[in-house]
């Protein structure tokens, strides 16, 4: 946070005050909100953290499903909250980032959503590759060129140079043109990106991954994985390079 950020004041407010920050917030968990509910005391109810926009409004950044755990019990008006002023949204967040970047509870998507939100370049530069490439991230990969594991992608990125992610991603969007993204796939070329010997950043090595077609290759990952009893990325990697 810059210095101009440092007003930061605890407070109870009224629960009808605060409003879900949706740029960059969590899909919530219904589950999640009822055992809250079930198991409330006032006492134990962590703060929520909040952002004071510049027309006065209690944004949300943290607490979401505490919020709407409290939100139509009747005889809870008063809530606590952690309130900072004068919160730019990429600032915003970005302590959504950190504040959830440490726990389980909080997916990668919704992580990788945040930090471009608060202006990550590299996050930012990962989703204008899968754009050119015709790849769409999304939470749950159901339909052709659609990839969810987002850290699976990331790893992919680390080390390479613009040219190499961009041809490799757009090697995925062409092999995965009517179906899903499997994350055993992207775990797959994570592994083979730091294989010496298998140079998948070659465009002739890449030509041969689409002539064998993602039918084949899938076929030669679950058949490692099984054989092995593993699918860790290595296994991933070594069921690629036998399918071609």
């Amino acid at each position: 946070m810059s210095e101009r950020n440092e007003e930061m004041f605890v407070r109870r407010v009224s629960k009808t005050s605060l409003i879900p920050a949706k740029e960059y917030q969590r899909d919530l968990n219904q589950g999640t909100i009822l055992k809250i509910r079930g198991n409330f005391e006032l006492l134990r109810f962590r703060p929520i953290t909040c952002s004071r926009r510049k027309d006065g409004s209690l944004y949300i950044i943290d607490g979401q499903t505490r919020f709407e755990a409290v939100k139509n019990m009747k005889n809870i008006e008063m809530v606590p909250v952690i309130i900072h002023g004068d919160l730019s949204l990429p600032e915003e967040a970005g302590l959504f980032v950190a504040l959830n970047s440490d726990g389980v509870k909080v997916g990668r998507f919704f992580v990788f959503r945040a930090k471009k939100v608060s202006g990550d370049t590299t996050a930012l530069y990962i989703q204008s590759v899968l754009d050119e490439s015709g790849l769409t991230l999304v939470k749950s990969a159901k339909k052709g060129r659609q990839v969810a594991a987002i850290e699976k992608i990331e790893s992919i990125q680390e080390g390479l140079t613009q040219e190499e992610f961009k041809a490799i991603m757009t090697m995925v969007a062409k092999l995965c043109k009517d179906r899903p993204v499997s994350r055993r796939l992207l775990a797959g070329i994570a592994s083979l990106k730091r294989d010496k010997d298998f140079n998948i950043t070659d465009f002739r090595v890449q030509s041969k991954i689409l002539k064998a077609g993602i039918d084949k290759i899938e076929e030669s990952i679950d058949e490692v994985c099984l054989k092995l009893k593993n699918a860790g990325e290595k296994t991933c990697g070594i069921g690629i390079a036998r399918a071609l």
